[in-house]
């Protein structure tokens, strides 16, 4: 806990750290990139105040959330740490993600003013894809060990129905994360960036999703 609790303050830190960088960008920054690495939006260099600011609030908003639960319900050390482990785990995740983003974009965009190109050859949606993976992998990870109607979890009128339709759902789900996670870090390691990627990816994710509430509905009717 105390690890996550540094990691948390970590990415933190390395958010403001990003603020100091806008004062070394030109006035006009590229922002966005199409599918074939050229630049499709410039904008002004104080809209990565609001960006690097992102971070900041999730790991602020997580950590006063912990505190208001910690203090609304009496409830054992053990049980805290239950609970605010995998809040904080996917408060990390997204933090590390979002910075990583932010990081590849401002690096990118002095890279492509240094050299004065107008077409960048990072592979964006395939690191994109591929950090996807590595999140649902962590996520199905998680699911197993989840207590009962946790503060995190795949909720629905099944999995909350009872404590051994919760347990099932979690198990099953988090094998399905695990293979649909290494199945869209597997596709960006070996296909070429390309809009079909984009579209490969949400297919892979809209079925890792319907997979999952069927899953939570044949959990259900095996513990009714």
């Amino acid at each position: 806990m105390e690890i996550r609790n540094k990691l948390t303050n970590t990415l933190i830190v390395i958010s403001l750290l990003g603020l100091l960088v806008i004062i070394f960008m030109p006035t006009s920054f590229p922002m966005q990139y199409s599918f074939s690495g050229e630049i499709s939006r410039w904008g002004n260099r104080f809209e990565f105040l609001g960006y690097w600011m992102i971070p900041v609030f999730c790991g602020f908003i997580t950590k006063c959330y912990i505190a208001y639960q910690r203090n609304k319900y009496k409830i054992s050390p053990d049980e805290h740490l239950r609970n605010e482990k995998p809040l904080l785990t996917f408060a990390i995740i997204f933090m590390t993600i979002f910075d990583s983003i932010l990081i590849f974009v401002v690096t990118q965009g002095f890279i492509l003013l240094s050299t004065k190109a107008t077409v960048s050859t990072f592979p964006f949606i395939n690191v994109a894809i591929g950090l996807a993976g590595i999140l649902i992998i962590v996520v199905g990870n998680y699911f197993p060990v989840l207590d009962y109607n946790s503060m995190i979890g795949f909720k629905n009128t099944w999995s909350i129905a009872n404590e051994k339709s919760w347990e099932l759902t979690h198990r099953w789900i988090g094998r399905v994360f695990l293979i649909f996670g290494f199945s869209l870090i597997l596709y960006a390691v070996l296909s070429q960036a390309n809009t079909f990627n984009t579209i490969i990816f949400f297919i892979l994710v809209g079925s890792c999703v319907i997979v999952s509430y069927i899953i939570s509905y044949i959990a259900y009717q095996k513990t009714k």
